[in-house]
């Protein structure tokens, strides 16, 4: 054997050396507690000797790992059995760095659209998608049973943001800043003490959103941010009046300039706050999915600050052409007793050219980010704490195929429900635990500055007790329309009854794990931006196109009745109020505006959805701006009305949320979000 080479994988040449068959083999021994003596390696010479011919020049690598493979099974079959483990492993890496390699170059050579806020040309964002490849392919193979990963790839079950969760960090939040802010606190290694001026606050804030969202992966939502403000607005206008006192200035006048200073400079550190966060991209190279709620506070200066954001929004950024954006996320409070209707004339006028903001009442909690809902907490002071909290993740399920396996192969329908709710369910059980092991320094703004609620950890105390106490876990429901129309042969318009066995079979499971560990479990209406054609495409793989159910690119978003339905608003929200109900731990109702001049009939439809239905609600359009002439409208159709320019940018709800379809004249959409948003008539 002293002339045998080795064709290794590069295809370079090698002497074969026996000592590097040893210390292979000794390390599979080692595993399985055995020690490899000289009597068992003279053995396993002999054994790979018998392999060889002696006019065998060359042998691959994979020649010789099998020849080992043989030898150690008769040398010893311990040993041999820990050999073939081992190999297998090796091999299964090699196939999924091969799959990652394969998926990598793919993703650098076209664009990617799956997610409508992530500009994959940057190269930040080409590095995240590297990442991301690299660890979901982990995830799926390490965090994830053989029974999980299948029914992952057959599409009955999706987990959310694989990669996200094998760093062990969470999904979506809801904080009132003044926790982190009031006193000082520490962030990045310096501490900064409590502002006393509009502007640094703003300044602050933004520090604390860039630095925490980018500390989790889902929405951030800072609520009530009105309140927050409001009292370094007051701070400032008093610094001010009492500058202007020095100067002589008459009491009434010096009253009335601070106040105007102050606001210009509310309004100059708003403008640069909502600039940021519209052109900062984080390090995965999307931007940071905030939302900001206001309107409850009745104060004069906290409704200052709400009108100013409300003011911002509608005017847009730029010099001769204005452009709208998409964050933060606008939310606006309604409040019982219609105090502040005049900040909600502002939030419907602005509603009309920049879709935000979104309402919901003054009983329910701020949203985590798009749709994401709290469930009630009971301090031991009474106090239902619905703020100061958070989310683990989303895993969902594919109703349609679910059923329509169930069918075909003869299984009990509500069985395979319960199956794969318990196999999510799973899932998310050990996500609190992988999370919960998390150190409080991974997140320190969060869990050591006082973001979350307990969260005066020290950096390396485990977070465990926050996350399984006070962080909800999202089950994720989709395409109920499909489901109705494969069970029934009616639309989910025309009927209620599919869905609302499927939805009561899942709450029915979540009620008896949620007796069984005290979690947050709850079910969501999954917003599906790329899943809505991932999902029909894996419904195709094993029952073909079915009509009315598969022979769409698209499954239907969550609960909402098919986008082409046309029917008013009123009666899509009638029809979708139950449902919206029943997914309780994430849901948005939104309606057609088709004339957005008529703003006394969109506060109707939206004080009806909030007050009378308990909805939050959006409305949506095609918000258009052309990039040539400046002029903007609803819905383009191509290109602009007054100079014909197809250079334009137009933004609509992608899903609850907003997001360019648009940009520059050139798409930003998948093409399954794409067809659907062609077939839209009540959306």
């Amino acid at each position: 054997m002293a002339m045998l080479k080795v064709v290794k994988k590069d295809g370079t040449l090698e002497v074969f050396d026996f000592e590097k068959i040893v210390v292979a083999v000794a390390k599979s021994a080692a595993r399985v507690g055995i020690d490899l003596t000289d009597e068992k390696i003279f053995e396993l010479h002999k054994e790979v000797a018998k392999f060889i011919l002696p006019e065998t020049k060359t042998f691959t690598v994979d020649r010789i790992h099998s020849i080992v493979e043989m030898a150690t099974h008769r040398v010893d079959p311990q040993i041999g059995a820990s050999y073939s483990g081992f190999r297998n492993w090796k091999k299964e890496m090699a196939d999924m760095m091969e799959t990652i390699v394969a998926d990598v170059n793919s993703s650098m050579n076209k664009r990617d659209r799956s997610n409508s806020n992530l500009n994959s040309l940057l190269f930040s964002a080409m590095r995240t998608n590297v990442s991301k490849i690299l660890l979901k392919e982990m995830y799926m193979k390490y965090f994830l049973t053989e029974e999980e990963r299948q029914a992952v790839k057959d599409g009955f079950i999706y987990v959310h943001d694989m990669d996200n969760r094998l760093i062990g960090t969470h999904n979506c939040c809801v904080v009132k800043l003044e926790n982190i802010m009031d006193g000082g606190f520490w962030i990045n290694g310096y501490f900064c003490k409590e502002p006393k001026h509009i502007t640094n606050a703003v300044g602050v804030v933004g520090d604390i959103i860039v630095t925490a969202a980018s500390a989790q992966y889902g929405g951030y939502t800072a609520c009530e941010i009105d309140t927050t403000l409001a009292k370094y607005c007051a701070k400032t206008a008093h610094s001010w009046y009492m500058e202007l006192k020095k100067l002589g200035i008459a009491d009434s006048v010096a009253k009335k300039t601070a106040i105007d200073l102050t606001k210009k400079e509310l309004k100059d550190a708003l403008q640069g706050l909502e600039f940021q966060l519209n052109t900062r991209e984080s390090s995965r190279g999307d931007y940071p999915f905030v939302t900001i709620t206001f309107g409850k506070d009745t104060d004069l200066w906290a409704k200052e600050v709400a009108k100013t954001i409300l003011e911002i929004r509608r005017e847009g950024h730029g010099d001769k052409v204005k452009q709208k954006v998409v964050f933060p996320k606008l939310v606006m409070i309604i409040r019982e007793d219609d105090a502040n209707d005049d900040v909600f004339d502002d939030a419907i006028a602005t509603s009309m050219v920049a879709l935000y903001p979104d309402y919901i009442d003054d009983k329910v909690a701020s949203p985590m980010g798009c749709r994401s809902f709290l469930s009630d907490y009971e301090l031991p002071n009474g106090e239902n704490l619905l703020h100061s909290r958070g989310n683990i993740g989303v895993t969902t399920l594919n109703p349609p195929l679910i059923f329509q396996n169930a069918k075909v192969n003869g299984l009990n329908y509500e069985s395979e429900i319960i199956k794969y709710v318990d196999m999510c369910i799973s899932i998310q059980d050990r996500t609190y635990d992988y999370i919960g092991k998390q150190k409080a320094g991974s997140n320190p703004l969060m869990f050591c500055e006082g973001g979350f609620y307990g969260g005066n950890l020290n950096p390396d105390d485990e977070i465990g007790p926050i996350v399984k106490e006070f962080f909800t876990a999202s089950i994720g429901i989709t395409a109920l329309h499909e489901l109705t129309v494969l069970v029934s042969g009616f639309s989910l318009l025309e009927l209620k009854e599919v869905a609302n066995h499927f939805i009561d079979t899942v709450q029915n499971r979540i009620d008896f794990h949620k007796e069984r560990t005290g979690y947050g479990y709850s079910i969501y209406g999954t917003p599906a931006e790329s899943l809505c054609g991932t999902q029909v495409q894996q419904f195709r793989k094993m029952f073909g196109i079915i009509p009315g159910v598969s022979d769409r690119d698209y499954f239907s978003n969550s609960f909402h009745c098919h986008v082409s339905e046309e029917i008013h608003a009123f009666e899509k929200q009638d029809n979708e109020v139950d449902l919206f109900h029943k997914h309780s731990g994430g849901h948005i109702q939104y309606i057609r505006i088709d004339n957005p001049d008529n703003l006394e009939a969109v506060k109707m439809l939206v004080k009806r959805g909030v007050k009378e239905l308990g909805l939050y609600q959006g409305t949506n359009l095609n918000a258009c701006t052309c990039n040539a002439c400046g002029h903007t409208g609803n819905d383009f159709d191509g290109k602009c009305p007054v100079c014909n320019a197809i250079d334009y940018n137009e933004f609509n709800r992608i899903c609850g949320y907003l997001g360019f379809s648009r940009k520059n004249g050139d798409w930003t959409l998948n093409q399954a979000k794409l067809s659907e948003v062609a077939d839209r008539k009540s959306m």
